[in-house]
């Protein structure tokens, strides 16, 4: 009974040991970003590297948290019945904030595109293509990190993703010619054939 008690304590000290080492890596780590971001913001508040690093900050510091936290977990033998279990929430948990990080940044570059590059170019296809861009982008993210969620919780994506394409196959038949008139009006935005103000003449 004693022996088991020291195994129990020896687990739990090195389980709060790990966890502390990474919280407070995760600490020093959020105030490391937190000085760059200061100085970034002070060259040019409207830069790049300042907005992705100041979207990236909390997903990076609670990613390193919850490792440590999941590190701990395993020394502990006396949840080894819920090693799957908190497996299967801490790759959750880790999907969802690198779907964070990647929202953000995908975001920031969008927003510094649009603010910074696009109004120095001669055409206006940027203002109109952009959005368009950075939604298709986000939906493949959020729809990515579903997939994953839905794999380690042992549902079967399979047939789900057959299901997606059968389906997306007969949406893009019933679209075709709004898939065809949506792709010959950016053809005809890239180009730059035809510049507002111009006029066209149609025959009949």
């Amino acid at each position: 009974m004693e022996m088991s008690l020291d195994f129990l304590a020896e687990d739990l000290l090195l389980a709060l040991a790990t966890f502390g080492l990474f919280f407070i890596a995760g600490i020093v780590f959020y105030w490391i970003l937190r000085v760059a971001t200061s100085r970034l913001r002070r060259q040019d508040p409207n830069g790049l590297a300042y907005r992705v690093t100041l979207g990236i900050r909390t997903p990076a510091v609670l990613s390193i948290i919850f490792i440590g936290a999941f590190l701990a977990l395993t020394y502990l033998d006396a949840l080894g019945s819920w090693q799957n279990t908190m497996r299967n929430v801490w790759t959750i948990l880790l999907v969802l904030l690198a779907t964070r990080a990647i929202t953000k940044t995908v975001n920031a570059a969008a927003n510094w595109y649009s603010q910074t590059v696009a109004p120095r170019t001669t055409t206006k296809v940027d203002n109109k293509m952009a959005p368009v861009l950075r939604r298709i982008v986000l939906v493949t993210v959020y729809g990515l990190a579903a997939l994953i969620s839905l794999d380690t919780l042992g549902v079967s994506i399979s047939p789900l993703l057959g299901g997606l394409g059968i389906t997306g196959l007969a949406v893009a038949l019933a679209l075709q010619p709004t898939l065809s008139n949506f792709f010959a009006g950016t053809y005809v935005l890239t180009d730059t054939a035809i510049q507002p103000g111009d006029y066209i003449e149609l025959q009949g």
